[in-house]
């Protein structure tokens, strides 16, 4: 099930004593879609998510999806497969490589009114990085009205997917609200820092390749201030949440709200900056990892 779980480091006082709160883990009822997991790392695709969108007849889809490998391989080829039922043979698009970070942009062109087809995408294996697939996403092609011209559902790339946590969260901050037994009122808004999205989005696809669920990173041990400090931020004070397994940023957020500690971290009036990932990772246990990085930088 979806798992989000919130720390808080509050200021240090006189830069040597710190005071942690305790590690707040928190289960909800949602069922994540389940995956098989073998050993090792595995290759991530971020900005590609399962959601339906509906298009019209004859429009073209871009999708934006960057790939991460665990090896060696810095350019990895990558392509669309298409099929027009939930299951069946796939039929594939022409191999495109990505960019040396990663990048890659992928064309689909909508078939005839009044039908549907399931896209995923695939990566192909390379030295050091195995191969994977995405889960699938549904495309349903609507008539196309008398005298109108269609305009595609945008697929959120990964910078989108940030944009709408960050939206929600502020949405969230302007309204007072009860975050287990402590009262906040509505609170300013924070604004998008790129060195916190960094440890962020760094933080969601280490947990989601190396699937583990927790604030510490696997290997090094480093926490959620060691990871911002590495990014270049210098911080007054931050806090992080994490989650797993859900499919959207409003499911996300809306998980986050309804956990008392988390909900605390967001309507924490000290905070003034967050940073956003987000890590699709198709066999991993959870698939879709999430992590909010708040801070407040030294004066």
């Amino acid at each position: 099930m979806p798992r989000p779980s919130a720390v808080l480091r509050p200021r240090a006082l006189r830069g040597v004593l710190l005071l942690v709160l305790p590690l707040v883990v928190a289960a909800l009822v949602t069922v994540p879609l389940v995956g098989t997991s073998g050993a090792g790392p595995r290759t991530s695709v971020a900005g590609w998510s399962s959601g339906t969108v509906s298009v019209g007849a004859g429009d073209v889809l871009t999708f934006r999806v960057v790939v991460r490998s665990p090896g060696r391989a810095r350019v990895r080829m990558v392509r669309l497969q298409s099929r027009a039922r939930p299951t069946g043979a796939w039929s594939s698009s022409r191999w495109s490589g990505t960019s040396r970070r990663g990048v890659v942009r992928l064309r689909w062109s909508a078939p005839g009114p009044d039908t549907s087809r399931w896209l995923r995408v695939q990566v192909r294996r390379a030295t050091g990085s195995p191969a994977t697939v995405t889960r699938a996403k549904r495309v349903v092609v609507a008539p196309e009205p008398e005298g109108t011209t269609s305009t595609p559902t945008p697929e959120p790339s990964d910078e989108g997917f940030a944009q709408d946590v960050l939206r929600l969260t502020n949405a969230a901050r302007s309204v007072a609200r009860t975050c287990g037994d402590t009262a906040y009122p509505a609170v300013p808004p924070v604004t998008g820092d790129g060195r916190l999205d960094a440890a962020a989005d760094a933080h969601a696809v280490d947990m989601g390749t190396r699937d583990y669920f927790s604030h510490t990173s696997l290997g090094d041990g480093r926490s959620p201030g060691d990871r911002i400090t590495a990014a270049g931020y210098t911080w007054r004070t931050y806090g992080e949440n994490i989650a797993a397994g859900y499919g959207s940023p409003g499911a996300v957020v809306q998980g986050w709200l309804d956990s008392a500690g988390h909900c605390r971290n967001l309507m924490n009036p000290a905070f003034t900056q967050l940073g956003v990932g987000h890590a699709d990772v198709p066999g991993s246990t959870y698939d879709d990892y999430w992590v909010q990085n708040f801070a407040a930088p030294a004066a």
